[in-house]
């Protein structure tokens, strides 16, 4: 008599979502960054889609909206120059410095002035998350 041999099955293998020079880069630029904040994008889409979105933003709460939109660009331009060793994408380095330059101007008194302001940093923001996500520096919010 012979006993019979049954295989176990073979699951199949695992890979990864990036090539190895990726995950390298993904890996140092976390182990780098040391965030005051997260970065939640699910806050800043929010926030962009209020600025940008197919409404005007509301006028009763637009220098609210523009601190936050700021901290989002803040935190966003920080990430892509945190280490010397990984400069910004090229990409994004006119759009760190049109919002750089966005995030020193005074908040106009008039209100469309100031809806003005609020929709060129969301487009600025926006940029910059893009060009980010395109080069693998943020993970987005799937």
């Amino acid at each position: 008599m012979t006993a019979s041999k049954t295989s176990a099955p073979v699951a199949p293998q695992w890979e990864p979502p990036l090539d190895e020079q990726a995950l390298r880069l993904v890996f140092d630029r976390l182990r780098a960054w040391s965030p005051g904040t997260p970065l939640d994008l699910e806050t800043v889409y929010d926030d962009l889609n209020e600025a940008i979105g197919n409404q005007p933003p509301p006028e009763n709460g637009l220098l609210a909206l523009i601190d936050r939109l700021r901290s989002h660009f803040a935190t966003l331009s920080t990430i892509a120059v945190a280490d010397p060793k990984y400069p910004p994408p090229t990409a994004v380095r006119p759009v760190i410095e049109r919002g750089r330059r966005l995030l020193e101007e005074a908040v106009p008194a008039v209100d469309k002035q100031a809806v003005g302001l609020t929709r060129r940093l969301a487009l600025a923001t926006s940029d910059l998350a893009e060009g980010l996500l395109d080069a693998c520096c943020i993970k987005d919010a799937d």
